[in-house]
């Protein structure tokens, strides 16, 4: 990864295209959710990058991300801490609810150049 960085000048962190806090995702608020949803922790995604991993698994905005690799995402554990911790490489199981519905959803994470 040091050689990647020196060559490119931006780690190749494989991504999905939803880990951006605030721009693509943003902490679920537990204090705003109705008392019957079937989680009280997570990432709602709010945008997906075009052309993205994630665009590509079907990811929308409005999901909520309540686990990583089947790792809960909590403030011990936030989701871009869970996605950075994933291995290199492999893809990514996400649990997503989505209409009520909990879906798990697999995401082939791909390296992109530097962030723009």
């Amino acid at each position: 990864a040091l050689a990647a960085i020196f060559q490119t000048g931006a780690n190749p962190r494989p991504r999905l295209g939803i880990e951006r806090l605030g721009t693509q995702h943003t902490p679920i608020d537990r204090a705003k959710l109705p008392a019957n949803v079937p989680y009280a922790d997570g990432v709602a995604i709010v945008s997906v990058e075009r052309g993205s991993p994630a665009e590509a698994a079907g990811i929308r905005v409005g999901d909520v991300v309540t686990a990583v690799n089947g790792q809960p995402i909590e403030s011990l554990a936030p989701f871009v801490n869970l996605l950075g911790a994933s291995p290199a490489g492999r893809d990514v199981q996400l649990t997503v609810f989505r209409d009520g519905r909990q879906r798990s959803v697999t995401v082939a994470p791909r390296p992109v150049g530097p962030a723009r």
